[in-house]
Protein backbone atom coordinates (compact mmCIF):
# COMPACT_ATOMS: atom_id res chain seq x y z
CA UNK A 1 0.00 0.00 0.00
CA UNK A 2 2.67 2.46 0.70
CA UNK A 3 5.00 1.57 -2.30
CA UNK A 4 2.97 0.84 -5.19
CA UNK A 5 1.48 4.72 -5.88
CA UNK A 6 -2.08 3.40 -7.12
CA UNK A 7 -2.44 1.18 -3.95
CA UNK A 8 -0.91 4.67 -1.77
CA UNK A 9 -3.50 6.66 -3.75
CA UNK A 10 -6.20 4.62 -2.08
CA UNK A 11 -4.68 3.99 1.42
CA UNK A 12 -3.32 8.01 1.74
CA UNK A 13 -7.04 8.56 3.36
CA UNK A 14 -5.89 6.66 6.10
CA UNK A 15 -2.99 8.78 6.69
CA UNK A 16 -4.56 11.97 5.57
CA UNK A 17 -5.39 13.15 9.84
CA UNK A 18 -3.14 15.56 10.74
CA UNK A 19 -3.33 14.24 14.20
CA UNK A 20 -2.91 10.85 15.57
CA UNK A 21 -6.17 10.25 17.59
CA UNK A 22 -7.91 6.75 18.11
CA UNK A 23 -10.19 8.09 15.39
CA UNK A 24 -8.14 8.07 13.05
CA UNK A 25 -7.76 4.39 12.93
CA UNK A 26 -11.22 4.34 11.36
CA UNK A 27 -9.95 6.67 8.33
CA UNK A 28 -10.15 5.07 5.03
CA UNK A 29 -11.12 4.98 1.53
CA UNK A 30 -13.63 2.47 0.31
CA UNK A 31 -12.20 0.60 -2.29
CA UNK A 32 -9.34 -0.27 0.07
CA UNK A 33 -12.07 -0.80 2.89
CA UNK A 34 -13.33 -3.27 0.62
CA UNK A 35 -9.67 -5.01 -0.32
CA UNK A 36 -8.85 -5.61 2.67
CA UNK A 37 -12.02 -6.60 4.50
CA UNK A 38 -12.49 -8.95 1.72
CA UNK A 39 -8.78 -10.62 2.00
CA UNK A 40 -9.15 -10.78 5.76
CA UNK A 41 -12.96 -11.99 6.17
CA UNK A 42 -13.50 -13.75 2.87
CA UNK A 43 -11.84 -17.07 4.54
CA UNK A 44 -13.03 -16.56 8.01
CA UNK A 45 -16.50 -16.76 6.62
CA UNK A 46 -16.03 -19.30 4.09
CA UNK A 47 -14.33 -22.23 6.35
CA UNK A 48 -14.91 -20.94 9.71
CA UNK A 49 -18.25 -20.18 11.79
CA UNK A 50 -19.64 -16.46 11.18
CA UNK A 51 -18.91 -15.70 15.10
CA UNK A 52 -15.01 -15.47 14.65
CA UNK A 53 -15.79 -13.00 11.89
CA UNK A 54 -17.39 -10.95 14.27
CA UNK A 55 -15.05 -11.64 16.75
CA UNK A 56 -11.81 -10.64 14.65
CA UNK A 57 -13.45 -7.42 13.50
CA UNK A 58 -14.41 -6.36 16.93
CA UNK A 59 -10.40 -7.12 18.12
CA UNK A 60 -9.62 -4.85 14.80
CA UNK A 61 -11.43 -2.10 15.47
CA UNK A 62 -10.34 -1.95 18.90
CA UNK A 63 -6.76 -2.55 18.13
CA UNK A 64 -7.14 0.19 15.46
CA UNK A 65 -8.08 2.86 18.11
CA UNK A 66 -5.08 1.43 20.89
CA UNK A 67 -2.56 2.05 17.93
CA UNK A 68 -4.07 5.39 16.87
CA UNK A 69 -4.30 6.43 20.11
CA UNK A 70 -2.92 9.46 21.59
CA UNK A 71 -1.09 7.26 24.40
CA UNK A 72 3.03 8.02 25.91
CA UNK A 73 3.34 4.94 26.85
CA UNK A 74 6.54 3.04 25.06
CA UNK A 75 5.16 0.04 26.25
CA UNK A 76 9.31 -0.65 27.62
CA UNK A 77 9.93 -4.41 26.81
CA UNK A 78 6.68 -5.33 25.33
CA UNK A 79 7.99 -2.43 22.18
CA UNK A 80 9.99 -5.70 20.73
CA UNK A 81 6.85 -7.86 20.36
CA UNK A 82 3.29 -5.62 20.31
CA UNK A 83 2.96 -2.81 18.70
CA UNK A 84 1.21 0.19 20.39
CA UNK A 85 0.82 4.09 20.04
CA UNK A 86 4.22 5.05 20.48
CA UNK A 87 5.27 2.84 17.53
CA UNK A 88 2.73 3.44 15.34
CA UNK A 89 2.38 6.88 15.43
CA UNK A 90 5.94 7.34 13.46
CA UNK A 91 4.18 5.53 10.46
CA UNK A 92 2.26 7.98 10.25
CA UNK A 93 4.83 10.98 10.15
CA UNK A 94 5.20 13.43 7.83
CA UNK A 95 9.25 13.42 8.21
CA UNK A 96 9.85 9.41 7.52
CA UNK A 97 8.40 7.20 5.54
CA UNK A 98 8.02 3.41 5.11
CA UNK A 99 8.51 2.33 8.74
CA UNK A 100 6.44 0.90 10.96
CA UNK A 101 4.31 -1.35 9.23
CA UNK A 102 3.01 -4.19 11.64
CA UNK A 103 -0.14 -3.39 13.01
CA UNK A 104 -0.66 -5.66 16.09
CA UNK A 105 2.56 -7.54 16.23
CA UNK A 106 5.68 -5.19 15.97
CA UNK A 107 8.30 -8.21 16.38
CA UNK A 108 7.92 -8.25 12.59
CA UNK A 109 8.75 -4.84 11.71
CA UNK A 110 11.92 -5.54 14.06
CA UNK A 111 13.18 -9.12 12.22
CA UNK A 112 12.13 -7.37 8.55
CA UNK A 113 14.34 -3.94 9.53
CA UNK A 114 11.78 -1.35 9.19
CA UNK A 115 11.27 -0.43 12.65
CA UNK A 116 12.08 2.92 13.92
CA UNK A 117 11.90 4.56 17.33
CA UNK A 118 13.80 7.18 18.49
CA UNK A 119 13.16 8.94 21.86
CA UNK A 120 10.70 11.45 20.77
CA UNK A 121 7.39 12.13 19.04
CA UNK A 122 7.35 12.90 15.32
CA UNK A 123 6.85 16.73 14.27
CA UNK A 124 4.14 16.30 12.33
CA UNK A 125 1.47 14.18 10.65
CA UNK A 126 -0.93 13.88 7.30
CA UNK A 127 -0.24 14.12 3.94
CA UNK A 128 1.77 16.85 1.42
CA UNK A 129 -1.04 18.07 -0.29
CA UNK A 130 -4.30 19.61 0.97
CA UNK A 131 -6.88 16.94 1.81
CA UNK A 132 -10.73 17.63 0.77
CA UNK A 133 -13.15 17.74 3.66
CA UNK A 134 -16.14 16.59 1.88
CA UNK A 135 -16.13 12.80 2.29
CA UNK A 136 -17.46 12.49 -1.74
CA UNK A 137 -14.89 14.38 -2.83
CA UNK A 138 -12.22 12.57 -0.68
CA UNK A 139 -13.04 9.18 -2.41
CA UNK A 140 -12.41 10.54 -5.83
CA UNK A 141 -9.47 12.42 -4.80
CA UNK A 142 -7.50 8.97 -5.09
CA UNK A 143 -7.87 8.96 -8.83
CA UNK A 144 -6.30 12.58 -9.52
CA UNK A 145 -3.06 12.99 -11.81
CA UNK A 146 0.25 11.86 -10.18
CA UNK A 147 2.76 14.48 -9.79
CA UNK A 148 5.92 14.24 -8.79
CA UNK A 149 7.63 14.75 -5.23
CA UNK A 150 8.50 17.97 -4.21
CA UNK A 151 10.83 17.01 -1.51
CA UNK A 152 13.57 14.26 -0.57
CA UNK A 153 12.57 12.54 2.53
CA UNK A 154 13.86 9.31 4.26
CA UNK A 155 12.24 5.95 3.59
CA UNK A 156 12.91 3.40 5.92
CA UNK A 157 14.16 3.62 9.30
CA UNK A 158 18.17 3.36 8.01
CA UNK A 159 17.64 6.91 6.34
CA UNK A 160 15.49 8.19 8.90
CA UNK A 161 18.53 7.78 11.54
CA UNK A 162 20.77 9.68 9.17
CA UNK A 163 18.20 12.45 8.98
CA UNK A 164 17.83 12.57 12.91
CA UNK A 165 22.08 11.91 13.00
CA UNK A 166 22.05 15.30 10.51
CA UNK A 167 23.14 13.75 7.38
CA UNK A 168 22.62 17.26 4.82
CA UNK A 169 21.27 14.66 2.08
CA UNK A 170 17.75 14.24 4.79
CA UNK A 171 18.26 17.78 6.35
CA UNK A 172 18.89 20.28 3.35
CA UNK A 173 15.44 19.23 1.97
CA UNK A 174 13.81 18.93 5.28
CA UNK A 175 14.50 22.59 5.98
CA UNK A 176 13.62 23.37 2.40
CA UNK A 177 10.06 21.96 3.09
CA UNK A 178 8.87 23.29 6.66
CA UNK A 179 9.91 26.69 5.19
CA UNK A 180 7.43 26.11 2.46
CA UNK A 181 5.35 24.80 5.06
CA UNK A 182 5.49 27.92 7.23
CA UNK A 183 7.45 25.80 10.00
CA UNK A 184 9.84 26.61 12.27
CA UNK A 185 13.60 25.11 11.65
CA UNK A 186 14.07 21.61 11.75
CA UNK A 187 15.09 20.49 15.27
CA UNK A 188 18.97 19.96 16.22
CA UNK A 189 20.62 16.81 15.34
CA UNK A 190 19.39 14.05 17.95
CA UNK A 191 21.47 10.92 18.63
CA UNK A 192 19.43 8.35 16.66
CA UNK A 193 16.59 6.24 19.04
CA UNK A 194 15.83 2.32 18.70
CA UNK A 195 16.34 1.70 14.96
CA UNK A 196 16.77 -1.51 12.57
Amino acid sequence: MHVNPYLWRIHEAHHSTPDVDWVGGSRGHVIENMITGTAELAPIVLFMSPEVAAIKSVIDACWGMWIHGNINWDMGPLKWVINGPYMHRWHHAREVHDVNFATKFSFWDWLLGTAYLPDRKPESYGLDVTWPQNIAVQQAFAFRKFRPKAVVRPRGPREAARLHAGDPEFVVPAEEYKRRLGAGPVAPALAPGIAA
